[in-house]
């Protein structure tokens, strides 16, 4: 049975983790907000998904951040200690800290991503016809930017 101190300390853990959240969304709306600002100076040269290194960039260096953060207690004795004797699975805390770094970055990312293909088809003449295939594509190519390097740093923390 897990006692009220535990469970305590498991809560202010678990705030570490809102540190990941912050990251996303708030790199995620900058992304945006300069995305847009070149989209009304340029519409027709400039990309926010597949085309856009930007996003590519973002992608990755977030795959890094969130696997460190959210694998972090497996650096620390103390912290790793602590969660093995919690009465869960290891492979439950794994898959919770997993699903937890993917959905950070999902939710930031489909949102953005919205919010710039109506932008682009409200204001693109030609950009209409096909943007639900261009965004479509610009989510599965930044979820898998994301995932490589994601699985890179939690096999390096793993390992």
């Amino acid at each position: 049975m897990t006692s009220a101190k535990y469970f305590g300390r498991w809560l202010r853990e678990a705030e570490r983790s809102h540190l990941a959240g912050a990251l996303s969304w708030g790199l995620f709306i900058l992304y945006m907000v300069m995305t847009i600002v070149d989209l009304s100076a340029d519409m027709e040269s400039v990309f926010f998904g597949i085309g856009s290194m930007e996003l590519c960039i973002l992608s990755a260096g977030l795959g890094l951040a969130f696997s460190m953060i959210e694998f972090f207690y497996l650096f620390q004795g103390r912290r790793q200690d602590f969660y093995y004797s919690l009465p869960v699975k290891k492979s439950t805390i794994f898959l919770s800290r997993y699903v937890h770094g993917l959905c950070q970055f999902s939710a930031p990312l489909l949102l953005t991503q919205i919010v710039l293909g109506v932008y682009g088809a409200v204001n693109g003449r030609n950009f209409a016809a096909y943007a639900g295939t261009y965004l479509g594509r610009s989510i599965c190519a930044a979820l898998l930017v994301f995932l490589v390097f994601y699985h890179t740093g939690i096999f390096a923390a793993v390992i």
